[in-house]
């Protein structure tokens, strides 16, 4: 493919190389692009467009420079798009719940289209570029939102907006406003299919896109009734489907199954689909169910909101259990203090309490708290009739590598213990 595009007789700077940088830098060798890898510091800056790494804090001296200076700052994927505005782009955010929502989508269309999956799910963007599609749908964090300027959705979904991550926005509505950054790109013939809790948010906001709400609770756009999915005249009965029986894949699935209608997907396709859906690692994954023990391997909940959505699952599907959690991590002192309700909830269960911020939890609690994670395995009662939930409501960076890292050790020390 010939890549004519003027954007690309810039000079770039690679501001880190996590995964999507690394990805980058092969496009950037392979086409003679000119460019440089920065992980600090550097003199001379002028005249060069920066391709942040997600995960790099927003005020760091290099970025402030940069700023100075009046340099443009981006990610890869405002770089791809850019170089790939002839691809039609689906995306998806959301506080939880992305990453799930993402896969079924991917797995039920690319039977009927020629599709790809990519961005925060943990596929860099880059990979895609010398690809024919017809679709390319990308789960978008809030940390790549922020660094977009003309990237353009065809259909995005906003699926809920949740405390997170303040430490890096600084403040919730820095984090709203990056989560509906895309909306200000839209065109008439593009679609928003928003969570109506979400609604408000919307307000002031200039919107020419199609706009679609659904609810659990409320008849929107789609809605859910009577163990029915509905959407115009649409009605899809999901009251077989063991996916459905937890309250939050109802909600998060209604975004897409508006999507799919759009697309001209066929029923028949989505139940195939659903029936025979396995969830992904780490998110509500039951590792064990023997005798009078259940553990369920939550790696993936990075925020107070989803460890209280795995706590409604398992007080709904396990009432006859004693619920016993383990959480911890690097966790955002900005997201406990905007939390605390819901962090007091947790005096109803026994709690194991590790990580950055344990002393913080631990006391706000008033319980007992453990170094580490392999630490809180160690004195895990196995021997009563209990849910041993494991659903961090954090990061896993203080420890780990990523969060499938953190659910992989997680199963290694349960077996472990079991086997002693």
């Amino acid at each position: 493919m010939a890549w004519n595009n003027v954007f690309l007789k810039n000079k770039f700077i690679l501001y880190g190389m996590g995964i999507s940088n690394k990805e980058v830098e092969k496009f950037f060798i392979k086409n003679n692009i000119n460019y440089i890898i920065v992980f600090e510091d550097l003199d001379i800056l002028n005249n060069y467009v920066v391709i942040k790494s997600p995960g790099i804090p927003n005020d760091t001296m290099f970025l402030r420079k940069c700023r100075k200076l009046n340099l443009l700052i981006i990610n890869d994927i405002e770089l791809f798009y850019l170089l790939r505005n002839d691809i039609k782009y689906i995306g998806i955010t959301g506080s939880c719940g992305k990453t799930t929502t993402c896969s079924i989508l991917y797995n039920i269309i690319k039977e009927k289209y020629k599709v790809g999956l990519c961005g925060n799910i943990g596929i860099p963007i880059f990979s895609f570029i010398e690809e024919k599609l017809d679709y390319l749908i990308v789960e978008l964090s809030s940390y790549q939102l922020e660094y977009i300027d003309k990237f353009r959705v065809d259909y995005f979904i906003i699926l809920n907006v949740y405390n997170h991550h303040l430490n890096h926005h600084q403040t919730f509505n820095n984090y709203v406003n990056a989560k509906m950054s895309v909306i200000k790109n839209s065109s008439l013939d593009d679609t928003l299919i928003i969570n109506d809790e979400l609604n408000h948010y919307l307000i002031g906001r200039d919107i020419k896109c199609k706009v679609f709400t659904y609810s659990l609770s409320l008849k929107r756009d789609a809605y859910y009734e009577d163990t029915k999915l509905y959407f115009n005249d649409e009605r899809f009965d999901i009251s077989n489907i063991e996916y459905f029986k937890y309250e939050f894949n109802k909600e998060n699935f209604l975004s897409i199954f508006i999507l799919m209608k759009l697309l001209m997907i066929d029923d028949t396709l989505i139940i195939d689909k659903m029936k025979n859906y396995i969830s992904l690692p780490h998110r509500m994954e039951e590792i064990i169910n023997c005798n009078d023990l259940i553990v369920i391997n939550d790696s993936k909940s990075t925020s107070f909101n989803s460890l209280n959505k795995a706590i409604d699952y398992c007080i709904n599907n396990y009432d006859d259990y004693k619920l016993s959690i383990i959480i911890g991590g690097k966790i955002d002192i900005e997201e406990i203090r905007s939390n605390i309700s819901l962090i007091k909830k947790l005096n109803n269960y026994k709690v194991y309490c590790y990580g950055e911020n344990k002393l913080i939890i631990s006391k706000i609690l008033n319980i007992n708290h453990y170094k580490n994670l392999s630490d809180v395995i160690d004195n895990v009662n196995l021997s009563i009739k209990q849910v041993i939930l494991f659903s961090p409501a954090a990061q896993s960076f203080d420890e780990f590598k990523s969060y499938e890292d953190r659910g992989e050790k997680f199963k290694e020390l349960i077996f472990k213990k079991l086997k002693n």
